[in-house]
């Protein structure tokens, strides 16, 4: 199982102001290949004891926010296609059981 850490910029839709969230994301192949992901929000004190504990760094940044991955990129390493759309990945999910 490998682990990601996302500070993503969000916008509150009452008063339009933008605020960062944190995200932790856990994804894993079963011994069928098929991908399974896990999703939480944390809070930034959580999350960067997350990031310090496992070795994270940033491997991405925008404006928008930040990716904290492994320095060797395993969560990447599980899309070799790069991220793909819920269609795309429901179309390779129904080919892989033909």
């Amino acid at each position: 199982m490998v682990t990601i850490v996302i500070r993503s910029r969000t916008k509150e839709r009452i008063s339009g102001t933008f605020c960062f969230e944190w995200s932790m994301h856990k994804a894993w192949r079963d011994s069928r290949g098929e991908l399974h992901m896990e999703n939480h929000l944390l809070t930034r004190q959580k999350a960067q004891a997350i990031i310090e504990r496992r070795g994270l760094v940033e491997s991405y940044s925008t404006k928008d926010g930040e990716i904290y991955d492994t320095p060797e990129g395993d969560f990447k390493a599980l899309f070799p296609f790069g991220l793909l759309q819920k269609e795309d990945m429901e179309t390779i999910s129904k080919t892989d059981k033909l």
